[in-house]
């Protein structure tokens, strides 16, 4: 009975862990094109020039710059996990 229960519950630990690692690198790979992140949420900004966006044990700290158009485009990126730079561009 606990031979089952600790497998079972291995299962899940990996798969959580595999879930959580595919949202991080699917984020990564946002960021480092210059793309919004998917899943980390952005926290509510009082400004439009920059934001940060929040995921499960990292942030994106990401400020816009606007055209002559208005149109608004990605300046500068950096992601963080557990409070250490991980990537940052600058256009």
């Amino acid at each position: 009975m606990l031979k089952k229960l600790l497998k079972s519950g291995t299962a899940v630990l990996a798969a959580a862990v595999l879930f959580l690692s595919a949202m991080f690198f699917t984020d990564y790979s946002r960021v480092s094109s210059l793309k919004e992140p998917i899943f980390a949420k952005p926290e509510a900004s009082a400004s439009t020039m920059s934001t940060t966006a929040k995921g499960i044990g990292y942030r994106v700290d990401i400020k816009y710059h606007f055209d002559e158009n208005g149109n608004r485009g990605i300046e500068q990126i950096g992601m963080y996990a557990f409070g250490k730079l991980i990537f940052a561009a600058i256009t």
